[in-house]
């Protein structure tokens, strides 16, 4: 008596559990988002990614190769699933002299700005090592994307339209 009350339970929880989670897959959104994704450049491995990003900024910040000191990139997100590179600063004035080609170059508060126009990219591509150091700032969150075994890897990042469920699977 008490094995069939406790079966009838049973099927009774995990029907509801079941019906619960019927709601939520239906509730959840089916419409791709842009989502701001780097990967490996063989384009199979995800590295990092972050989902609806559209008209949100980030920077990608590194040491510069040939003259050190910190840089920073500015992007901001397009709607049409591009970015736009808004600034560029450096706290070196080699390095802000190499760009400085793009445009004017500001001495500012300790660190040098360089006046550019905007530059719209579909992608980015780069090689993450830890010379370089690059990492992925949003809002006051940084992602480190050098490899920790501090081999370089050739890094493509892009905006793309990923499906929630590509999203979940990425863990954006």
């Amino acid at each position: 008596m008490v094995r069939q009350g406790w079966q009838r339970g049973g099927v009774a929880l995990l029907c509801g559990l079941l019906a619960l989670t019927t709601l939520g897959i239906a509730a959840m959104p089916t419409e791709a988002a842009s989502t701001l994704v780097v990967r490996r450049a063989d384009e199979q491995d995800v590295v990092l990614c972050r989902a609806d990003v559209a008209g949100q900024s980030f920077s990608l910040i590194f040491t510069h190769s040939m003259y050190g000191g910190q840089v920073i990139e500015r992007y901001v997100v397009n709607a049409d699933q591009t970015m736009s590179r808004t600034s560029i600063t450096t706290d070196n004035a080699g390095a802000a002299e190499y760009y400085g080609s793009y445009g004017e170059v500001i001495r500012e508060a300790g660190r040098y700005r360089l006046r550019v126009p905007p530059l719209q990219l579909a992608e980015l591509r780069f090689i993450a090592d830890s010379t370089g150091d690059h990492r992925l700032r949003f809002g006051g969150r940084e992602r480190r994307l050098a490899p920790a075994a501090g081999q370089a890897e050739h890094l493509v990042l892009r905006i793309e339209s990923l499906s929630p469920a590509n999203e979940w699977r990425h863990r954006c």
